[in-house]
């Protein structure tokens, strides 16, 4: 009977140790949840004094818009030729594949390309490639037989 009351008291004891101590332990964790302003993303936990507990991460995301401005020619134009000069504006020294042309931006942004054109429409894909993203515009171009 002595032996029951010392295994329940030691229970109970340790019972009462585990709960003091799991709220001892979030007390010392304080969790911020994750909060979206002005496009940034915070999450993490608040660095403790000992080394095996978490620190404080930081991620931030910033959205980064890849420019991509057609020159020439405008969409929806017809012509008489059978190729046509495709040119535009993005970001400096980025790939770019126009149809199946494979090019890259100048220093300046720039690119420049001639299209060969089939009678009818014709679709021409502008794709910006960047570690960011792509970017794509289509144009369409119809070319009609010289009369």
């Amino acid at each position: 009977m002595i032996k029951n009351k010392i295994i329940i008291g030691l229970l109970v004891l340790l019972l009462i140790g585990g709960l003091f101590y799991y709220s001892n332990q979030q007390k010392r964790k304080i969790s911020v949840k994750p909060s979206v302003q002005n496009k940034n993303i915070t999450t993490g936990f608040i660095k403790q004094p000992y080394p095996s507990d978490p620190v404080r991460i930081v991620a931030t995301i910033v959205p980064i818009i890849i420019p991509l401005e057609i020159v020439s020619p405008k969409n929806n134009t017809s012509v008489t030729t059978n190729s046509i000069i495709v040119s535009g504006k993005t970001s400096p020294d980025i790939d770019i594949m126009i149809n199946d042309y494979e090019i890259k931006s100048d220093s300046m942004g720039k690119f420049v390309q001639s299209i060969n054109l089939d009678e009818g429409e014709n679709y021409i894909s502008i794709v910006v490639y960047t570690n960011s993203g792509v970017v794509e515009k289509e144009i369409i171009i119809l070319r009609e037989l010289a009369q």
